[in-house]
């Protein structure tokens, strides 16, 4: 089992830990701090306090992260809503042109 705080570069260490068969949990480390209690709190880093709130009954307040195929989605949505800009782009400078 793996705890971490969320990043914006977690999503590829979390796939290739969940591939190699590891349990990820991935945390909201404004809310972990704010659960832990002392010098915990007053601590910037360190992974004391998320170890003690996985440890603890329920502390541990987890993220959701995507899967890989939701992912894949996700980006193909993406990807459709510009390109439907772009259409609508170029339809509105056609209709001003004309």
């Amino acid at each position: 089992m793996i705890g971490m705080e969320a990043t914006a570069t977690v999503r590829g260490f979390v796939e290739l830990a969940r591939d190699l068969g590891h349990e990820i949990w991935v945390g909201d480390c404004g809310a972990d701090r704010a659960k832990a209690t002392g010098a915990n709190r007053r601590r910037t880093n360190g992974m004391r306090p998320i170890l003690k709130l996985m440890v603890g009954k329920g502390g541990f307040r987890g993220l959701w992260t995507r899967t890989r195929s939701s992912a894949r989605a996700a980006v193909g949505v993406r990807h459709r809503h510009k390109l439907v800009e772009i259409r609508s782009r170029v339809k509105n400078e056609l209709q001003h042109f004309l």
